[in-house]
Parts: C-alpha cells; structure tokens; sequence
C-alpha cells in the first residue's frame, strides 16, 4: 500500500494516554495511511503498548532508542523513514480533531495543489485568544501567504508535501523545537492552504520549566529570532521577542541563572536587554507590589503584608 500521509509520533512514558491516542489514529476514515511511532527510550508500558498494535495493523512501522534521546530526535528519525505523500505529526498526548481530519486535509490538499494545508487549533481547556496567539484560528477557508501569516506555533495543525520538508529536520533542543521547524518549511512553502475547521485537539500541559527546558527554549527562540531577522520578518520578530519574555519570567520564578541565559542572546540586543530591563537582579531579590489594601514587600522568598494607610488619614 502507497501511503497518502505519515503519521509521526514520537512516545516517552504515554502508557496512560497512548492506548487512546493510537486507537483514534486507527479509526480515521482516510485508511491509506502510515504511522510512525519512535519509543524515544521509554521506562513504562509504552513499549508493550506499540508493539500490540502494531501486531494487529500492518500500517505500524515501530521503532525503539535503549536510550531517551528527546523528541526532535524521535521525529527526525521518522522523518528518514516516512514514505507517505504527505507527513502529519501526532503527540502521544494529543489527537487529530476528529475521525474525517486527515481525509478532510488530504483531499483540500490534493484539489488545491497545496503543499501544506491545516486548520485552526483547538484546546481541550478554552484560551484566552489574543494577539499574540491569534494565529492558530483560520477566519476562513483559502490560500494564507506566510508574509502576511508569519506565526510560530501549532506545527500539528498541518500535512506538508513530503517533498517540500525532505531535507528539513527538527533543532536538536528538548524544548521549542518546533517553532524553528515550522516557520521555516512555511516560509518555504511560500504560502499554506487554511481551514477554518479544527484540525488538531491539543490537551493544554504544564510548561515543563526546568532549567535545561527553559534554556532550550532560549535557543530555539534565538534561532526564529535571527531567521526573521534575515527574512525580514518582523511581525514573526515580535512574536519571538513575546516568546522570549514569557519564558524568561517562567525562568526567573525558578530563580535560575540570569547569567548563564544571558549568554545564550548575548549576541542580540534586543533579546539580551530583556534579560536586564525587566528582571534585575534587584527586583529579584527585592520587591514591592500594591495588592488591594496591603503593600507586600518581598525579599528574597520572605513575603511581608504591610497595612496600607488610607491617603486620607492624618
């Protein structure tokens, strides 16, 4: 069988939600269809679980590291052996809309000449949609040219030609290591096929914020940083400025080293003055914030409630 599209999931210790996540793969309408799933060094069932299903469905092709080696890793190895018309993507927590999404993007694919097509995003725990996340809803359905779209996140969202992201390949970080993938195969692309149906259900997770994970982000964001600066990109510029800012407040909540996140942009201005404008390291050790009738003053992790007195009083 030729397959229409690949399905790439890469799998770390899912055993609680992979048994769901690969039977709603199963089930979809489009049955010409490969599904790739790497066992990125897995310690639970996980691997048990793959290797059941792909026992009873030819259209598995199973793969196992000894060791974890993180996610972009996992999906470029797929990506070597993907042989579909068309690649999707698929986290082992998430699934695709509903059971018609991939047929519904593969045939909008196939009678527009698209060489990606995707749909709006939806979420399992509503959002607050505002300007900066506003890209993962389509208003309608039709060409979106990435000049005018340049956003950065929801990769899942879409099917690419798998001509078009042949030599393309994940950064190698354990975090934000898709928003460098995506902006530039859709910025190769020139222009994406949109739909203003869901295509992609994704359950909200916890920003995992260790400190290695908060300085891969740093580093992919670095990365979109400079590519838009070369583009000349520069609503995607204050897209990744926003990024940056939100993960080094995630960043500094932990009290990890400004230093050592400071010379990983030292190099862009504009980035780097984040990292001192905002969060000195006076404001980290100490802090004074109104919060109704009190005044709290922070040092360090001590928090002291002071009673504010009325303006009025004498």
């Amino acid at each position: 069988m030729n397959a229409k599209v690949s399905i790439i999931m890469p799998v770390f210790n899912a055993e609680n939600c992979l048994e769901t996540s690969l039977k709603k793969l199963t089930e979809q309408s489009l049955k010409e269809i490969e599904i790739v799933c790497v066992n990125d060094g897995s310690t639970d069932k996980s691997g048990e679980i793959l290797a059941l299903f792909a026992e009873k469905d030819k259209r598995f092709n199973v793969i196992a590291f000894e060791k974890n080696k993180g996610v972009a890793t996992a999906r470029n190895e797929a990506l070597n052996l993907a042989s579909g018309e068309f690649v999707a993507f698929c986290d082992a927590d998430d699934s695709f809309f509903d059971s018609v999404t991939l047929e519904t993007l593969y045939k909008t694919a196939i009678e527009n000449e698209a060489f990606i097509c995707g749909g709006s995003m939806a979420f399992v725990t509503p959002i607050k949609i505002d300007e900066k996340i506003d890209g993962f809803m389509f208003e309608k359905d039709g060409f979106v040219e990435y000049e005018k779209y340049q956003f950065d996140y929801g990769f899942t969202r879409f099917i690419y030609k798998k001509e078009l992201i042949a030599n393309e390949r994940f950064s190698n970080l354990t975090y934000f290591e898709d928003p460098p993938f995506f902006v530039k195969v859709l910025d190769k692309a020139k222009r994406f096929y949109a739909l203003n149906e869901p295509t992609y259900l994704c359950f909200n997770k916890q920003l995992n914020c260790s400190k290695s994970a908060c300085q891969d982000a740093f580093r992919g964001i670095l990365e979109n940083f400079k590519y838009a600066k070369k583009r000349n990109l520069k609503k995607l510029e204050t897209y990744t400025k926003f990024r940056f800012e939100e993960f080094f407040k995630l960043y500094i909540e932990k009290r990890f080293s400004v230093k050592e996140a400071q010379n990983i942009v030292k190099k862009e201005p504009e980035l780097f003055e984040i990292t001192k404008a905002k969060f000195s390291p006076l404001q980290r050790i100490f802090g004074v914030k109104n919060h109704g009738d009190q005044k709290i003053v922070s040092i360090l992790n001590l928090q002291i409630k002071l009673k504010r007195k009325p303006k009025n009083d004498k």
